[in-house]
Parts: structure tokens; sequence; C-alpha cells
């Protein structure tokens, strides 16, 4: 047996379950460096945010007792000795173990499972396993198994060696009935307006890419849902503050309905303004003065809050800083092959079919900040925001709220900001902090 830490823990079942947001990974293991012949089996969850959870099976032999342990985990790239981050290799590190099952008083030292970025695909896959204990010594392991789980592979039969069918990831899995939408809730319409800047030299093309997975989101869900959405596309040629204004003055919901405003593009503050949330850069032409065509965002989310809707949804990726700064370019996002499980009917109900009306604001960068994205993947925030927002459509969660969405996003967008650089050289000093901030009404 390896080296075991006692703590009580109570962990709440965090599964990311979207087309495309989840991992599931079935390995098993032994550590070879250590006086332990015990096979480990781990059933471990990865979200496209970097977090998860994993649940070991395996014998104790000192007690000859089955044993499960829980543990939530989060992602790091590894880190040289001279500071340098390799990219290419990543660890998801266990803490906070929870005995589910066997020995109570069991001690238990997390592992790290390490992923190495295959150079061919740019997939990051199993590569090893490690475990610290107390002492710093580490414990080194070698998969025997390391295999992509999809939906055809969870079985009640693999799913019961790890959980019971009392647990909330069995019954949701097996168990659950889905209540389909009233007649009234199907007459919702979600009206998007997603507002790109897209012809800018510096971020046009990542703010398409924002754009279109803005699009491609929410079209889903309406599809989902089983209701209809009213797109208006401002971007290219029609990027404005008069067709920002026009398309704002011509939403008309009905009290059931969702509006959701998305705008990625350049955005700044003006210090004797004393305001939090960004102004938004709609600048036809960049030769124009931005101080005649700009519009701050919380102007917008109260002209739409005033529309009626009983949902309204605003968010902004941009700066939040001087107008003549340009965003910042990070690298790419760590990606796992996707398990391509699917939502929750009821937790989709619960953040966009609610009955008690609600209006929220959410902006990428606090005053003073820059926002960081790439060509790749667009606004590092605008990514976070959809991943989280899909995180709690799993059907795996329950009774999701808004603010843990919003808190996710906020969360993995400052951590992947801790792993970028606004200003070189390329020192601690000039990594970039950006901290995204919203409120609910």
């Amino acid at each position: 047996m390896k080296a075991k830490l006692s703590l009580a823990f109570f962990l709440v079942l965090f599964i990311c379950s979207t087309i495309s947001a989840q991992s599931v990974f079935h390995l098993k293991y032994r550590f070879t460096n250590i006086d332990d012949t015990t096979t480990y089996n781990a059933f471990l969850v990865r979200f496209d945010d970097g977090t998860g959870f994993y649940r070991v099976r395996f014998f104790d032999d000192e007690t000859r007792q089955e044993m499960i342990v829980e543990l939530p985990m989060e992602e790091h790239y590894f880190v040289e000795k001279d500071g340098y981050v390799d990219s290419a290799k990543l660890y998801f590190k266990g803490h906070d173990p929870k005995i589910i099952a066997g020995d109570k008083t069991l001690q238990y030292f997390p592992e790290r499972f390490w992923f190495k970025e295959n150079p061919q695909t740019g997939i990051y896959e199993p590569w090893a396993v490690t475990s610290p204990d107390d002492q710093k010594f580490v414990a080194q392991g070698k998969f025997l198994e390391a295999d992509l789980l999809d939906l055809h592979d969870l079985t009640k039969e693999l799913v019961l060696q790890y959980f019971t069918e009392e647990d909330g990831f069995y019954d949701n899995l097996f168990e659950t009935t889905t209540r389909g939408l009233t007649s009234t809730e199907k007459a919702t319409k979600i009206y998007l307006v997603a507002v790109a800047n897209t012809e800018d030299d510096d971020i046009g093309t990542s703010c398409l890419k924002d754009q279109t997975r803005n699009i491609k989101t929410f079209t889903y869900l309406a599809e989902y849902l089983g209701i209809q959405i009213v797109t208006k596309t401002i971007a290219g040629g029609n990027y404005s503050k008069v067709n920002v204004e026009n398309a704002i003055n011509s939403l008309n919901p009905s009290p059931k309905d969702i509006v959701v405003f998305c705008y990625s593009g350049h955005g700044f503050t003006i210090p004797a303004q004393n305001r939090k949330f960004p102004n938004l850069d709609l600048r036809p032409k960049p030769s124009d003065s931005y101080l005649e065509y700009y519009k701050n965002v919380e102007d917008i989310f109260m002209a739409i809050k005033n529309k009626g809707a009983r949902f309204n949804l605003v968010i902004s990726d941009c700066c939040n800083n001087d107008p003549n700064s340009s965003n910042t370019v990070g690298s790419d996002i760590a990606q796992t092959r996707s398990s391509g499980l699917g939502w929750s009917m009821e937790n989709c109900r619960n953040l966009f079919m609610n009955e008690k009306p609600m209006s929220i604001l959410m902006t990428s960068a606090s005053v003073g900040e820059k926002a960081s994205g790439n060509t790749n993947f667009g606004g590092f925030f605008s990514y976070y925001f959809k991943v989280a927002m899909e995180n709690y459509f799993s059907q795996f969660k329950t009774n999701v709220t808004w603010d843990e969405v919003l808190q996710d996003a906020k969360k993995q967008t400052i951590s992947k900001a801790e792993l970028t650089y606004c200003d070189k050289p390329y020192t601690p000093q000039n990594i970039c902090k950006q901290h995204p901030f919203y409120k609910i009404l």
C-alpha cells in the first residue's frame, strides 16, 4: 500500500458532460519504486477548463478491505527548476481525499496524473502517475491501461465499481426520466445579439472565434430545449455603434423570453467617468475617434434589462484599461479528447427557463487590466464562460445556479492569465492580471 492520509471531506460531485467539454478516463496503474504490489483503478473525469475529479478503487492488504477514495483535482503545467513552463506536459493534482468505501481511518496520498501533448494531434494523452508523500518522497507509477470512455462504455457494471445505485452519478446516468417543456415554455424565444470586431488587424480572428462559438452554443441550446432563437449578428462591415444601438432598440421580447448580448472586441476605461465596467470600442473605422463611437456595456445591460424579458445575459470580452492598449496573446488551452456525453434538460431549465426573472452582466477584466486570448481559442474569458456554462448543463449536476457558473468562469480565466505575459521581457513581473467580475439583478 501507498502511505495514506486521513481527512474528512464533503465533495459535491463536479462533472462536466457536454458534447465537447468532458473527458472520462478509466486508468489502471501500479507504483514501481516502492514496496507496493497493489493495482489501482481510477475513474477520472476531466473538464475543458482543467478541473475535474477522480475515484480510485483498490484492495487494501493491511485492512483486507476494498477501498474507494474520491478526490477533486486541478490542472497544472509542468514548471522546470529555472521557472520555465513546459506546456507540453501537464498534470492533474488530486487533493482532499474522501473515503467512500472501506476503512474510514485510512490515510491516502493524492496522485498526480501526468498527460503529455501528442505533437501530431495537439491532444494531451495519459503518460504517467506519481504520488508525493508528506516527506516529499515521490512514488513513481506507470499505467497498465489508460482508456478514454464514451457513453457506450459507461455500463452499469463499470459504474458500479466506483459508485452505488444511490449515488447521484448513477441515478442521473441510468434512472433519470426527462421532463419536457410545457406548451407555455415552448413559446419562449432566445434573442441573441452577437457583436464582434472581426476586421481588426490585431484581434479580428480571435473575435470571430468568439462570435462563432457564441452563436453555435446558443443555437444548440435553443434546439436542445425545443425553442426558437432569433440571432442578430454585428460584425465585419456591419460593425458600428449605430447598428448596436439599433439592434438593442429593436428588441421586443415578451416577459417569458430570453435576451443574450455577447461582445468581443476592444474595450477601454475613462478614469474621469469612474465606472467599473468597460466602454466598448464601436468605431466603424480605426481612424475614427473612440470618444465618439463607444458605449459602456453597463448602459447596454440596463437598456436590455428594461425591455422586460424574463432572463437577460450580457457578456463582454475586452480590455478595461487605456484605450490605446491592445489585447494580450496567450498560449493555447490544453485539450483532451471528448467522451461525447450529453446535457441535462433539468439543469438547462434551471439556468435558462427559471420562472424567477434574472439579469446578469459579466465582463472579462477589471479596471486597468487587459483581456487575453489567441487566434486558436479566441478570448480566454469567452472560452471559459462557455465551458463553465456547459459544465453546469451536465446531467450529473444538481441544483445548479448562475453564481456557480460565473465563479467557475472567473476562476479559470484568472488561472489562465497567470500563464500569460502582458509585456516583454517574459519575466514574473510582466505576468498578466485579469479578473472578470459580474453582477446579478
